[in-house]
């Protein structure tokens, strides 16, 4: 049994990357509802940790660690928020503006909204 070359298999994943970052990135773009926004954010930000894996190194292997730690507090975050939305009588389920505001929580929760 014979095994890929490092560079063809770097290759390989460097690519899929990639493809994660685009489909993600235009996925959430095209997004009206904010759960799917969040779940097309995740899939472009699984592409960004790819990215990190894919250099081989302890460097990468850092950034890779950093990078989840900071999207899981910012994934807790934003689910907080969320949820206080939800339990304040709001409505999770609402569109994103245009302008990319959050339009349930706007105007409605001072304390919501600055988070």
């Amino acid at each position: 049994m014979s095994c890929l070359p490092l560079e063809q298999v770097t290759s390989l994943l460097v690519g899929c990357a990639a493809i994660s970052v685009v489909v993600g990135t235009i996925g959430a773009i095209l997004q009206t509802r904010i759960k799917r926004f969040l779940a097309f954010s995740a899939v472009a930000h699984s592409g960004y940790l790819f990215f990190g894996l894919c250099s081989f190194s302890i460097e990468g292997t850092q950034s890779f660690v950093i990078y989840i730690i900071l999207y899981v507090l910012i994934g807790v975050g934003t689910f907080g928020v969320l949820i206080g939305a939800q339990r304040g009588g709001l409505s999770t389920s609402g569109v994103i503006s245009n302008d990319g505001s959050f339009p349930a929580v706007n105007g409605r929760s001072d304390e919501l909204a600055h988070a």
